[in-house]
């Protein structure tokens, strides 16, 4: 064999042995991973439901009345009070509190409400001996409005 050949083979087995010696090291190898955490979020589309019970008039004066409102979500209750047996509004009508058609509101408000907290307004300045009819609505934060307003005669 020649004196190359020769050093050729002893320089490959050292590169040989060196890298099996790399390969069985006993270090631990770390091995970090990520994990990605998706959150989503569904738009509430759903208008706001009245509880059980509401809205309600009590404390019926000749000229007033308390109504009393509670919903199940954060949100503003309108309502409007007009003569009886004109056009029903729609509830837009209501949240807006102005005239509509040829009907005159008698009066108005409106209140920002917690979810399942009662609301009461003093409803007052009305005609004796007079009957109206009392619309009310609700709107929660996302701005998801009932689709038909709440009568009380």
């Amino acid at each position: 064999m020649k004196k190359n050949t020769f050093i050729f083979l002893i320089l490959i087995s050292i590169i040989l042995i060196f890298l099996f010696y790399i390969g069985c090291s006993t270090e631990p190898v770390n091995i970090t991973t990520t994990t990605k955490k998706t959150t989503t979020t569904v738009a509430d589309k759903t208008p706001p439901e009245w509880v059980i019970g509401y809205p309600k008039v009590e404390a019926i004066s000749s000229t007033g009345f308390t109504l009393k409102v509670k919903i199940n979500e954060s949100g503003i209750i309108y309502y409007i009070v007009v003569d009886n047996n004109v056009t029903p509004p729609t509830s837009s009508q209501v949240k807006d509190q102005i005239n509509y058609g040829s009907v005159i509101l008698k009066t108005s408000d409106f209140v920002s409400i917690t979810a399942n907290t009662e609301a009461s307004f003093l409803v007052t300045g009305l005609i004796a001996n007079t009957e109206y009819d009392v619309y009310v609505v609700s709107e929660d934060a996302n701005s998801n409005l009932m689709t038909s307003p709440y009568k009380i005669d």
